[in-house]
């Protein structure tokens, strides 16, 4: 019998959901979120989803309970962000050692406190276990109507791919963090921030939904490699990527190295939780406007098409090869 590692994390997801068998989840399982009816009449549809960070797996060397339980808000969010719906709270289970300090805890619980309220919404309540590493389980709960609800079978041949802001950002912070503590420099606070420092993307997936112009919608916690194929296996279709206009974070391509490239670092690393879109034939630049109207400056594009053969390409001078799909895989550490 094989173990997770050999098969990866998405063969694991499927594995699992194989034997649940069938739920009131309108989109089967396939999003980011649960979503199901809500009672009343009055098409409104229950988002739901849950985002675990492990120890192990999420805590960088230096990095603070701040920074740590604001990232945990916002990584449960951007799922409901991803949906096109409005965040209506968030619950978190935590497991601590025992000898967590108590001004570690507070520090994470006012953060958590305060990334909600930049949502407009509230930590509602959650659980504490004693663990032998930090565990953070959050649960990100919000609505969406019935009709706007971004799922990622949407996505037409002909659609638009919409990328709302840029890639690398996260990739940058990690390679300067290794070299620093490679080079005994240690602790680089903005280079943890590049990596922490993320936002769900919750106005953006609003804009897109409410503009009608959206079909289908993923975020790119994995990596914009793992959201086309992602997207793509669940709509039926394909995609074709330009490299040229791709938004790509300032200093990425001097960020490559130890064994990663800059094409490596843009669409594989992952860890941005921007929103990629497929929009309507012929409304593109109007899902901008929306996006750049609900967020002034955003570094939103158009990045590519939806394509009917199914195979997910990169055009790079002259070239069309395949995107492979590769991004972070948790049972296999990277």
């Amino acid at each position: 019998m094989p173990a997770l590692r050999d098969v990866g994390e998405r063969a694991a997801i499927e594995a699992a959901r194989a034997r649940l068998g069938r739920t009131p989840d309108l989109g089967l399982g396939a999003d980011d979120c649960a979503v199901v009816p809500l009672g009343g009449g009055r098409g409104r549809l229950l988002l739901a989803t849950t985002d675990v960070l492990i120890g192990r797996s999420h805590l960088l060397p230096g990095v603070t309970a701040g920074m740590l339980g604001a990232f945990a808000v916002e990584a449960a969010l951007s799922d409901v962000a991803a949906m096109g719906g409005e965040p209506t709270g968030v619950l978190c289970a935590l497991g601590l050692p025992p000898d967590t300090q108590r001004a570690w805890l507070q520090a994470l619980a006012r953060a958590m406190a305060r990334a909600a309220r930049g949502h407009g919404v509230s930590v509602l309540g959650g659980d504490t276990k004693c663990a032998t590493e930090p565990v953070l389980a959050m649960t990100a709960l919000g609505t969406a109507r019935r009709g706007r609800c971004l799922f990622r079978s949407g996505a037409r041949p002909g659609d638009a791919l919409v990328l709302t802001g840029p890639l690398g950002g996260p990739a940058i912070g990690h390679q300067r963090l290794m070299a620093s503590i490679a080079s005994g420099g240690g602790r680089d606070a903005r280079a943890l921030r590049m990596v922490y420092g993320v936002k769900a993307r919750v106005s953006d997936g609003l804009a897109l939904a409410r503009s009608g112009h959206a079909r289908a919608c993923i975020d790119l916690s994995d990596g914009l490699a793992l959201a086309l194929h992602q997207l793509c296996a669940a709509s039926g279709v394909g995609a074709q990527v330009d490299w040229g206009a791709l938004p790509l974070a300032n200093g990425l391509a001097g960020a490559a190295g130890q064994g990663r490239t800059e094409l490596d670092l843009a669409i594989h690393f992952g860890g941005e939780y921007e929103l990629l879109a497929a929009v309507r034939p012929g409304r593109a630049d109007e899902a901008l406007d929306a996006v750049g109207a609900a967020r002034p400056g955003a570094r939103c594009a158009v990045i590519g098409a939806v394509t009917r053969p199914r195979e997910i390409l990169l055009c790079r001078e002259r070239a069309r090869v395949p995107i492979r799909p590769v991004g972070y895989d948790h049972f296999r550490g990277g």
